[in-house]
């Protein structure tokens, strides 16, 4: 959590509900190919968060304003009324009270209106021997690369697993291709991003998940149909398989550059 003399500050320059758009706070970090870099947000290449935004931006006649912040610090504001929104957030049950998610639809939030369900997974060289019995520790015995910057590093090494970062797929294939790695944690779409005979193991590294724009308490009680309306235009984003065009465009690419 961030001091109290930073939220001061912030609100002196920032007056909630003064402006245009809703205010929508997420990582200051590249997360490719969710978030381009601070600056970038109505390029040509945002990334595929941004683009899924622009068709519900078009799609109700309204804006967002992004702000780029921390992960802690975002949610420190989104508490505290000084954002509207953040991109984007797992449920668990100790955030419900915290944050406004999608309405429930048996016990869960609306599956349909979450930004996006999502995991990684273990990509393996055909010929490999090794059987995952499904268990984090037992990756301890293999060389795994991963994108520099993915959540699944973090997580990993959280649970003591080693990784090999690299900034692109191609320095990925290179280092596997030498032998300094033998595996690699990525999407699902990680066979179409190397020139290498992969097999992915069917189960994932950790559960998917569903992530959703979240909205602050405050905000969602003073604009609960406005807000309904945003959840409500995502789900219709997907339905129309405008999502699907959005990431086709991201398929072939290494990086934002």
């Amino acid at each position: 959590m961030i001091g109290s003399n930073l939220l001061i500050i912030f609100a002196l320059f920032w007056i909630p509900g003064s402006g245009y758009g809703i205010k929508v706070c997420f990582s200051d970090k590249t997360m490719f190919p969710i978030f381009n870099y601070p600056g970038t947000e109505r390029s040509r290449l945002p990334g595929t968060y941004m683009e899924l935004l622009r068709e519900v931006e078009k799609e109700l006649e309204m804006s967002f304003q992004y702000k780029r912040y921390t992960h802690n610090r975002c949610l420190t504001f989104l508490e505290n009324g000084l954002v509207d929104a953040f991109l984007s957030l797992s449920f668990t049950p100790d955030r419900a009270s915290k944050y406004s998610y999608p309405p429930k639809v048996e016990g869960y939030p609306n599956r349909n209106q979450a930004i996006e369900y999502t995991g990684y997974y273990l990509y393996l060289d055909p010929k490999s021997k090794f059987v995952w019995d499904g268990k984090i520790e037992s990756l301890k015995s293999l060389d795994i690369g991963a994108i520099k910057g993915f959540s699944v590093v973090k997580r990993l090494e959280e649970s003591g697993i080693k990784i090999d970062e690299s900034r692109t797929y191609k320095a990925l294939e290179r280092k596997f291709k030498a032998g300094r790695i033998n595996a690699i944690a990525g999407h699902k779409n990680v066979v179409k991003r190397v020139s290498l005979p992969l097999k992915v193991h069917g189960q994932p590294i950790f559960p998917l998940r569903y992530y959703y724009l979240v909205f602050s308490n405050k905000f969602y009680e003073a604009n609960q149909k406005q807000v309904e309306k945003v959840w409500q235009a995502i789900a219709d984003v997907h339905k129309s398989g405008k999502t699907d065009e959005i990431l086709k465009r991201y398929e072939n690419l290494d990086s934002f550059k």
